[in-house]
């Protein structure tokens, strides 16, 4: 039996808590149904310990997550749901306010609504610790829960970050195993949710970027710019200043992708766009070629690997305007 996430569907209310639990790192979920009717879908970017996006819930009756050791967003699309924090009475959620928890010892969500919708994200607390004290200079955080309410703009913008996160999904669904999106996706959820948080303790964010942050992004900027233009790490280091070992270390240090992972993904991006504006009038080795690409062999593979489908595929839909 495979094992479930929070993106798959499911009858099982098991499962359900299973799929949280591989989110929560030392956290037991419990579930609670309203009938034997259960189900629970989910739609969006998920790696251990971190998802962004929703989770759709039919007749659940209740959810416990002891010793939570995460910090969880949510609000409700649809439905509504009553949270309390450590058995305590916290909040009554509905579409136009939701709640944010960072680790206490349990929460739990019940609702008699028997569809709920809820967009989401959870992320481990210790890198939204890590940029606290980084950012605020936060050392301890003394509350476990915040009120989130859509008419403070930082979380009506953090709430459309998640759906327009879902609606690219949607129309691309591969994007969800790109290495650049599912970390920028990371990072912008983790400042916005920091912000929230030194909002509520009423601390200002300390104006300090460090110059190796700075030198990553105007390296990024410098390849996405255009990446077809570059074929080697050595291309990449002398033409910003640096030895290829720096630029190794630099991006090892602040991404979860090498220099050259960047490079091929923004070079299969920059060819797939090229295919979905050609009307499928160009053959795919030329676009091929002016992405920066020399051997089609490794194109066609690399191509299929980041999108799910081969170039030749990509370009018969585009015939039939099937995107």
């Amino acid at each position: 039996m495979k094992n479930y996430t929070l993106i798959d569907s499911t009858d099982s209310a098991e499962q359900f808590s299973k799929s949280l639990e591989f989110l929560l790192p030392g956290s037991l979920v419990k579930s609670k149904v309203l009938s034997n009717n259960f189900s629970s879908e989910g739609h969006g970017v998920l790696s251990k310990g971190f998802y962004l996006g929703n989770n759709k819930t039919k007749n659940l009756a209740e959810l416990e997550i002891i010793n939570l050791r995460s910090c969880v967003f949510s609000i409700p699309v649809k439905g509504n749901y009553t949270t309390y924090v450590s058995n305590k009475l916290f909040n009554e959620c509905t579409p136009e306010r939701g709640c944010l928890f960072l680790p206490v010892d349990s929460i739990k969500y019940t609702t008699e609504i028997s569809l709920v919708d809820d967009v989401i994200i959870i992320m481990n607390y210790d890198e939204i610790e890590s940029l606290l004290l980084k950012n605020y200079n936060i050392k301890s955080v003394d509350v476990s829960s915040i009120e989130m309410d859509k008419s403070n703009s930082k979380v009506k913008l953090i709430y459309n970050l998640i759906l327009n996160k879902m609606r690219a999904l949607k129309c691309y669904p591969h994007l969800g195993e790109s290495l650049h999106f599912m970390s920028s996706v990371k990072e912008v959820a983790k400042l916005f949710l920091t912000e929230i948080i030194a909002d509520s303790m009423q601390v200002e964010i300390k104006q300090k970027v460090s110059s190796d942050v700075k030198f990553l992004k105007n390296v990024e900027m410098l390849i996405d710019a255009n990446p077809e233009i570059y074929f080697s790490i050595h291309e990449i280091a002398k033409k910003v200043n640096t030895t290829p070992r720096n630029l190794q270390l630099i991006f090892r240090k602040h991404r979860n992708y090498t220099p050259m992972q960047f490079l091929k993904e923004r070079k299969l991006y920059k060819a797939r766009v090229a295919i979905l504006n050609s009307n499928g009038e160009f053959l795919i080795k030329q676009i091929a070629f002016n992405s920066g690409f020399t051997n089609m062999s490794s194109f066609s593979r690399d191509y299929k690997n980041l999108f799910g489908e081969l170039p030749s595929l990509t370009v018969k839909m585009t015939r039939n305007n099937l995107f």
